[in-house]
């Protein structure tokens, strides 16, 4: 008598021939990319830090200028002085808090 239709072994078989054929392949689910706003966010924090950290180089080089009475630029107090870098500062803050 022959055997009853539906082996498990030959099931098996089947259907890894039909998925080989199909080229079925597991997908992983893609994650979603950044939002436009987000990178704005990004971006702008950048910015912001970076502006503060040049504001405080700023205010560094104004007092190793003065501690060690170097020139290094005729106007130097107008230019590496503390109103520049403390309005450096203030602006990225600004930057930084802004919504």
């Amino acid at each position: 008598m022959p055997k009853a239709a539906g082996s498990g072994r030959e099931r098996r078989r089947r259907t890894k021939e039909v998925a080989a054929n199909l080229h079925v392949e597991s997908t992983k689910a893609q994650r979603p990319g950044y939002t436009d706003q987000y990178k704005r966010w990004r971006r702008r924090r950048f910015g912001a830090f970076s502006l503060i950290a040049l504001g405080s180089i700023v205010v560094l080089s104004h007092v190793v200028v003065h501690l060690g009475n170097i020139e290094w630029l005729p106007m130097q107090d107008l230019l590496t002085g503390y109103p520049m870098g403390g309005v450096l500062i203030v602006i990225g803050l600004l930057v930084l808090g802004a919504k």
